[in-house]
């Protein structure tokens, strides 16, 4: 009375169905790994960047010091070519330091842009 006809080719496409599924797995993961990579690529190059910009600033900043002690018209004529003006009361090396701030927060003898 019991017809199990049916069971086998279900069985069959089940398992056929399963591998599919396993085989596109295999796939996303590799896509993701693939992706994951690009993210981290470009994530080590914002960091980079972040690293490189703080050591330009650092630069120009001594650039400015020099020529703001120096009265290097040359390097002055540089930095104003390049958007960065001194300010005529620019505190000496040493004095820019605000209590109680970061060393990051070291005021500047330059202003950008001005």
């Amino acid at each position: 009375m019991n017809d199990w006809t049916w069971l086998r080719p279900t069985a069959t496409g089940l398992a056929a169905a399963s591998f599919l599924f396993v085989l596109l797995n295999g796939a996303l993961v590799l896509r993701n790994d693939n992706a994951q990579a690009r993210v981290n690529q470009r994530q080590q190059f914002i960091n980079q960047g972040v690293a490189v910009s703080r050591a330009a600033r650092f630069m120009v900043q001594t650039i400015a010091r020099v020529a703001a002690t120096t009265k290097d018209d040359a390097l002055i004529q540089l930095l104003e070519r390049h958007g960065m003006h001194l300010t005529p009361d620019a505190p000496a090396a040493g004095e820019g330091k605000v209590p109680g701030a970061a060393p990051s927060d070291e005021i500047s003898p330059m202003e950008p842009g001005k």
